[in-house]
């Protein structure tokens, strides 16, 4: 008796064979393997330093430099604020079409009063000069440095 309740049990396996296939290829096609980027909240301070200048002793002033969230920051869109004592100066950038989980990020730059802000790309700890931000005697300058494609 029990070795023809496990003949019944074999043959039935055999007949749905097929559709047993297809249903687990399904469940095991259900999981998302890539992880998916959330953007930080508009007016989250993505990145920011400042050092003293020490041309103004007196008044205490910094040079600062601050990478900001925006509303559209999911496609890599961030504002540049940078404050020479009471001099500020705003800008915006832009990542690299096709570039997935960047994180902005700010470095010092040679000479002094010059901040590098760039990106670091998922897997990979190389910070990727972008966007320059100088400051002199009060006036401050931003420009992109360098261009990138990525595929």
């Amino acid at each position: 008796m029990v070795k023809r309740q496990a003949y019944i049990y074999f043959a039935a396996i055999m007949y749905y064979r097929p559709l047993i296939i297809v249903c687990c290829l399904l469940l095991l096609s259900c999981g998302s393997k890539t992880p998916v980027r959330v953007a930080p909240a508009a007016g989250t301070v993505v990145a920011a330093d400042s050092i003293p200048i020490a041309e103004d002793p007196l008044n205490e002033s910094q040079f600062t430099v601050k990478v900001t969230a925006t509303e559209a920051s999911d496609s890599g869109e961030y504002d540049i604020e940078a404050t020479w004592g009471y001099n500020i100066a705003n800008g915006t950038i832009r990542l690299p079409k096709d570039l997935e989980h960047a994180t902005p990020a700010i470095r010092r730059d040679t000479p002094a009063y010059n901040y590098m802000v760039g990106f670091f790309v998922e897997g990979d700890s190389t910070f990727h000069d972008y966007y320059s931000v100088a400051g002199e005697r009060g006036a401050i300058k931003m420009k992109y440095v360098k261009t990138y494609y990525f595929q």
